[in-house]
């Protein structure tokens, strides 16, 4: 990941920095977007808010509850969608009081199952806009740049073994493609290596779809 902002006592980068988009309308693309704060100044920050606001050329706006929001210290943190603007997702203090950063702390937000825009001409790029409201109320805004891409790798392979089972029984889902990594749903959105497998054992009948 590439270091966005060097002049604020907080620096963001994002992940990934390419998505992947089908040119077949009748396929979505998805990816899940990283957001990670980093604290380098060398002394403690205090923070009230963050707001991380995704562009209509690279989630369509249509589709944005396909996104789980999550925050990787849901202790400290309310992440969740903005009730008031499409397509910005707001952390706020869990206790409502600002957040002390300290030296050297990471924080990482993650959007989840992003469904990515394939409709008309792709763009080259997109900026993904994070906002920090700091606690003397001043505010910073920075645009993370997200290339885009028309995906052109594919699905070799995917299949179960044994291709049928009942209620509670182990079934074992083996995949093959020529990507640079897959989610499969349902599940909890985290990119899986392009060739793998995973041992199900569903209650009752589920439909279990590849992205790559």
């Amino acid at each position: 990941m590439k270091i966005l902002n060097q002049t604020q006592p907080l620096q963001f980068t994002i992940d990934p920095t390419t998505v992947y988009i089908s040119t077949n309308q009748d396929y979505s693309s998805y990816t899940n977007i990283t957001v990670t704060v980093n604290n380098n100044s060398g002394a403690d920050v205090s923070v009230n808010s963050f707001a991380i606001t995704l562009p209509a050329g690279l989630a369509p706006t249509g589709l944005l509850n396909s996104i789980t929001p999550i925050a990787d210290a849901p202790s400290l943190w309310l992440f969740a969608a903005s009730d008031i603007n499409a397509g910005e997702f707001d952390a706020t203090s869990q206790s409502g009081n600002d957040v002390t950063m300290g030296p050297t702390d990471t924080w990482q937000f993650e959007l989840q199952m992003v469904t990515l825009n394939n409709a008309g001409t792709l763009p080259s790029s997109a900026d993904v806009t994070v906002e920090v409201t700091y606690g003397d109320a001043s505010t910073y805004t920075q645009q993370l740049n997200v290339n885009m891409d028309a995906a052109t790798q594919g699905i070799i392979s995917f299949n179960s073994e044994p291709s049928g089972i009942n209620p509670g029984g182990n079934a074992k889902l083996q995949w093959q493609t020529d990507t640079n990594y897959c989610i499969l749903s349902p599940g909890d959105g985290s990119h899986l290596d392009a060739t793998g497998s995973m041992n199900m054992s569903p209650k009752e009948t589920t439909i279990y779809t590849l992205y790559a």
